[in-house]
Parts: C-alpha cells; sequence; structure tokens
C-alpha cells in the first residue's frame, strides 16, 4: 500500500495566494491538456483510468493519476494552457476554483448516472451559482450506466446496448 504525498494541503485563503505569487498569467504556457490526481472513482465508473488509457501516448494529452506518491503543488499546474477537471468518486467538483485561478482554460467533465430506478444529475454547489460553462470554462456530459454487479439486470442491459 502506497502511502499518501507529503504535500500541505492549505484552505482555501492561502492556496489562492500561492497561485497567485507562482503563476504568471502572461508567462508561457505549455500547448497540452492537463490532469494530476489520483485513481479515484474505481468501484464506480472508473471515468479517470479510462481517460487515461484511452489518451495514453497521444499528444497532447497528459494525464496522470501518481497524486498520492508523487506530491506536485497545484500551482505548478498554471503553466499548462489547457486543465481538465475529472470526475472523481463523488459527482463534485472540488477543484474547479482552483483551476479557474490559473488562467488556463478548464475542461469539465461532470457525470450523470443512470442506475435502476434513478438518475444522478450532475452535481451542483455553490461554485454553480458564479461560474457558468462556456463563459468561465468549457462543459462535458458523460454518461454513466450504472449496472450493479451483483444483481444482474438482463432487460436493463439491453436497453442499455
Amino acid at each position: 500500500m502506497s502511502t499518501k504525498y507529503a504535500g500541505k494541503c492549505s484552505n482555501w485563503t492561502i492556496a489562492k495566494k500561492k497561485i497567485a505569487i507562482n503563476c504568471d498569467p502572461d508567462g508561457p504556457k505549455s500547448n497540452d491538456i492537463f490532469f494530476k490526481g489520483s485513481a479515484t472513482g474505481s468501484y464506480k465508473h472508473q471515468f479517470r483510468q479510462h481517460m487515461q488509457q484511452m489518451v495514453q501516448n497521444r499528444s497532447p494529452f497528459q494525464i496522470y493519476l501518481d497524486a498520492w506518491t508523487n506530491y506536485e503543488p497545484m500551482y505548478k499546474w498554471c503553466h499548462h494552457k489547457y486543465l481538465l477537471d475529472l470526475p472523481g468518486h463523488y459527482p463534485w467538483s472540488t477543484r474547479i476554483k482552483y483551476l479557474l485561478l490559473m488562467k488556463s482554460l478548464v475542461l469539465n467533465v461532470n457525470v450523470r448516472t443512470f442506475g435502476v430506478g434513478f438518475i444522478e444529475e450532475p452535481w451542483v454547489d455553490f461554485t454553480s451559482y458564479f461560474f457558468r460553462p462556456g463563459r468561465d470554462y468549457i462543459q462535458f456530459i458523460y454518461n454513466y450506466h450504472h449496472i450493479p454487479r451483483n444483481k444482474p439486470n438482463e432487460e436493463l442491459r439491453q436497453k442499455l446496448k
């Protein structure tokens, strides 16, 4: 079992200051699409893992799921022209407000989960009232069809094919 990175977590005020000090909005940015995080969501949709496999060795994507063992301060991400905001274990994004401070184009992927008898719409939190898709970031919706493994539902499986 790997140990968590040794980086220091910061609150919103401290994180904003660090980003402001270390990110030059007019500085050079690499022409890539970047994400750094961990492999969360593994028992649900596994979106991060699938995305990493799909774009592996394909320019301009750089997706790293090694945040637990290879710490990098978030402010270093401002050197990338495009920043991915990928869903994790839970449907909300806690990083979008930080990514927007970096003056890079944010590509946000939100999950809509379809299950047996329910639809879980993309998460809405306080940032949803301030930041708007198409104005502040580019929004993508990923439709995930959850089929319980322990209770196969053949009728549902056929509908989703």
